[in-house]
């Protein structure tokens, strides 16, 4: 990561943060500070990521940078693990090997089973990054098409039982984050027509990168979370809604899961009688 970016995101915008929380009636400054520093820890630890892995060029086996991933400890780990699929499927054709079976291959059944989620969202990342490179919004329908396709087959194909939804949502992650808004709307209709659970899958990954959203660091004025408010801005439909409003909640929650009195304060704004609490809790659970 750019040190300049390290130094805003550790520094600059929790200050700004902070600030700006003071005078929000209702809303704890100490609380806004501490979950706004949460956000720049989790988006900084891609250094402890790096550090976890081998010198660019040469590869180890995957089981061991797993346990030097879950050595950083067990928070940190979550990330790293991710960060660690990330880089393994990018691999693949660095070393010129079809991308396939990144995560079924027999060599790799020792595995724990407690990194398969987030290894999984870490392949999901490196293939839609993959996929989507020099595309955007106004990109030929057909480019587009075809690079949905090799997206889905390469995540069908290197993903265990019950996890290729893992790597579909990263789908979401990398358009929101690395493109934007615009062309997750394209992707969606294009999707609906050939798999419209992918683009389910892929708003509620959405939702998790709209957490991190710059403009989400600094609380809002009516509602403490201007995240929220995007999703209204962002979704095409009712279901995208219900995806981005779920997968900001799971967010949220694997986030500040350290510190409870964050969790307090979402419920207080998003409890019993909030419109979208089956949606809130949907993502809790989730998580």
């Amino acid at each position: 990561m750019n040190p300049f970016v390290v130094m805003i995101v550790k520094y600059v915008m929790p200050a700004v943060a902070w600030i700006i929380s003071v005078f929000i009636p209702g809303r704890s400054s100490k609380v806004a500070l501490r979950e706004a520093k949460n956000k720049a820890w989790i988006m900084s630890l891609v250094n402890d990521v790096e550090s976890a892995l081998p010198p660019k060029g040469t590869y180890k086996p995957l089981g061991e940078l797993v346990d030097k991933c879950y050595a950083l400890g067990t928070f940190p780990a979550l990330w790293a693990v991710e960060g660690l699929g990330r880089y393994y499927g990018d691999t693949f054709p660095e070393r010129q090997l079809p991308i396939k079976g990144v995560l079924t291959d027999p060599s790799l059944s020792g595995l724990p089973n407690k990194s398969m989620t987030m290894l999984h969202a870490g392949i999901g990342l490196a293939f839609a990054r993959r996929s989507l490179t020099g595309l955007s919004a106004g990109s030929p329908t057909v480019e587009l098409g075809k690079a949905l396709e090799q997206f889905i087959g390469w995540c069908k194909d290197s993903s265990r039982p019950g996890y290729v939804g893992c790597a579909y949502e990263s789908l979401g992650l990398v358009t929101l984050i690395l493109h934007n808004p615009a062309l997750a709307r394209v992707l969606d209709k294009l999707l609906a027509e050939v798999n419209p659970e992918v683009a389910s899958y892929m708003w509620r990954g959405a939702g998790r990168a709209l957490y991190f959203h710059p403009k989400n660091f600094i609380p809002g004025w009516k509602c403490p979370w201007r995240g929220v408010g995007m999703v209204r801005q962002i979704a095409p439909h009712e279901m995208a809604r219900q995806n981005l409003r779920a997968g900001i909640s799971w967010a949220t929650t694997v986030v500040n899961m350290r510190h409870p009195e964050i969790m307090e304060s979402v419920l207080l704004y998003q409890g019993d009688h909030h419109p979208d609490r089956d949606l809130v809790v949907n993502g809790m659970v989730s998580s």
